[in-house]
């Protein structure tokens, strides 16, 4: 059995190398073709996203993994008219990618009222004109609240006076202290 091995030893030894050769190439294969898989599953993926605000179709929508900010634009039919296409371009990046259940609010230019900002009607203040000091002086309201007032018409004028309530921290209670002293 020595002899043999000994004759034959350059033959054994191509054929283990050509063994491990392919052992070697046959675990790269497998290899590559997971991390194939596995591409091809991600790119499968699909993202759900709520965009509100200044687009023609708000709501919930399902993306493609990949997807673009402007791309959930473009499938909630484009900006409105009363998009503030200012405001939009200082707050969001189009040519972010789009993460599984994001919220996406376009926001609308400020409405144009007939009454000077500060101004109040009636001895009533105007909640979508007031100053931060005219918001101050409301009941429950604070400088902190008066600038989640701000901050909240910046994106969206409010339309009603209960609308205020959907400000974090402001509820029933609150609302019940000063609602007799504004107006929209």
């Amino acid at each position: 059995m020595l002899d043999f091995i000994y004759k034959h030893k350059t033959i054994i030894g191509i054929i283990l190398v050509i063994i491990i050769a392919l052992g070697a190439g046959s675990i790269i294969y497998s290899t590559e073709k997971s991390k194939d898989n596995l591409k091809i599953s991600e790119e499968k993926i699909e993202l759900s996203i709520d965009i509100e605000g200044a687009v023609k179709n708000p709501g919930v929508y399902t993306m493609k993994n990949g997807s673009l900010i402007q791309d959930a634009i473009n499938i909630a039919g484009g900006l409105l008219e009363t998009a503030d296409n200012e405001l939009l371009a200082k707050d969001v990046n189009r040519a972010e990618l789009l993460k599984n259940n994001q919220k996406i609010i376009i926001p609308f230019k400020p409405q144009p009222t007939p009454e000077v900002a500060g101004e109040t009607i009636a001895g009533k203040i105007n909640i979508n004109t007031a100053t931060l000091e005219q918001l101050d002086t409301l009941p429950g309201i604070g400088p902190v609240y008066g600038q989640r007032i701000i901050d909240y018409r910046k994106k969206k004028s409010f339309s009603s006076l209960e609308e205020i309530m959907e400000i974090q921290g402001i509820g029933e209670k609150t609302f019940e202290k000063f609602k007799d002293l504004i107006t929209i």
